[in-house]
């Protein structure tokens, strides 16, 4: 893990509130009006209730952790590069097919964020490959 940077240091707090499945610890750093894109799940956000609706069913129905995260940043911007392990517990039909109930995986992707002047986040993109992620089920 790296956390020299402010922002990084935000982005990592962020997801260790994920393991905790803390939906307001997740969306704390965001500004009152963002955009927030994570394409897998076609989905595109403009207020931190948004963004929080995006993370309930994850928390609700996936146990996971993120062994692995490495983030920098620069000036307004920072990066996180994470590794997901993970077991699906509850069916989510829109994401994953029925008989990934019980099964684990490993899920690789990355956040990238922009702050506005006060290190709130104003923009943010969350990608990984939805592909990968069924073809493990």
């Amino acid at each position: 893990m790296t956390e020299g940077h402010p922002g990084a240091a935000i982005l990592l707090d962020q997801y260790r509130a994920m393991v905790a499945s803390d939906t307001e610890g997740v969306v704390r750093h965001f500004a009152d009006e963002i955009y927030y894109e994570e394409p897998s799940l076609g989905v595109v956000a403009h207020t931190p209730d948004e963004v929080a609706r995006v993370y309930q069913p994850w928390f609700d129905y996936v146990d996971f952790t993120f062994p692995t995260l490495d983030a920098f940043g620069s000036q307004r911007r920072a990066a996180l590069r994470w590794e997901m392990h993970g077991t699906i517990r509850k069916e989510m039909p829109e994401v994953l097919p029925p008989d990934a109930v019980g099964k684990s995986f490993t899920l690789v992707g990355v956040t990238v964020a922009e702050f506005d002047g006060g290190l709130r986040i104003v923009r943010c993109g969350c990608y990984w490959d939805r592909g990968s992620l069924t073809r493990q089920f």
